[in-house]
């Protein structure tokens, strides 16, 4: 199975996107222009740090911007190091997530099966769900199948907070290392939970072009 997108890069959020920096990053980084990508989060980051009123959001800014910063660079040097860029985005998830707690993946497929109010999982402030994905991502890239299994189990523990396509793409990802690991026992249960993912997935895409044709016919 090859992975259509091994890395995400997700900019902070502004209401001005034509001033924004980040846009302008988001942008530079798309047209392969890494250098200006790399300004533009530096001064992201200048700013985050400066931040003070807000220690929670801040840090959260500044995961974010950090992280970015790590996939520029990456990719500016060709994705030639990443063994590199697996460790500095690990140090990056023990700087900003440092309490999270793995349980085993046996129990964790039960929660899901369960009423979503028995299902315990961190405060959202306190997530960076795309740097839990691609710490895994890149595990898997480097063939730490060990490595990316305890960061998918450690999804799958907080998976409700994740945004659904991440939680298709990871539950894919989880599928392609248990196969590669030679565990097929608990594709069942990860079959199941991705066809309901799907299933949401569908719903939301129906309902999203439900509202777009209301718009055109206004």
């Amino acid at each position: 199975m090859q992975l259509c997108e091994r890395v995400i890069i997700k900019m902070v959020e502004n209401q001005d996107k034509q001033h924004d920096p980040s846009e302008k990053a988001f942008r530079a980084f798309t047209d392969q222009d890494f250098r200006t990508a790399k300004d533009q989060l530096e001064a992201l980051r200048k700013q985050a740090e400066d931040l003070k009123q807000q220690p929670q959001d801040a840090q959260k800014r500044l995961s974010f911007i950090k992280q970015n910063l790590l996939l520029t660079a990456y990719y500016q040097n060709k994705a030639q190091t990443p063994h590199k860029l697996l460790a500095e985005l690990q140090q990056l998830y023990q700087q900003f997530m440092p309490h999270l707690q793995l349980q085993p993946a046996s129990v964790l497929l039960q929660q899901h099966q369960r009423p979503q109010t028995e299902t315990k999982s961190l405060d959202l402030p306190e997530l960076n769900t795309v740097l839990m994905y691609n710490c895994a991502v890149m595990a898997y890239q480097t063939q730490q199948l060990g490595v990316c299994m305890g960061n998918l189990t450690l999804i799958l523990q907080h998976l409700d907070q994740f945004e659904l396509f991440l939680q298709i793409k990871s539950l894919f990802l989880l599928l392609q290392v248990l196969y590669e690991m030679r565990q097929p026992e608990p594709a069942g249960p990860i079959l199941a939970l991705l066809e309901a993912k799907y299933l949401d997935l569908k719903a939301i895409t129906h309902q999203k072009k439900q509202i777009k044709d209301y718009q055109t016919d206004d």
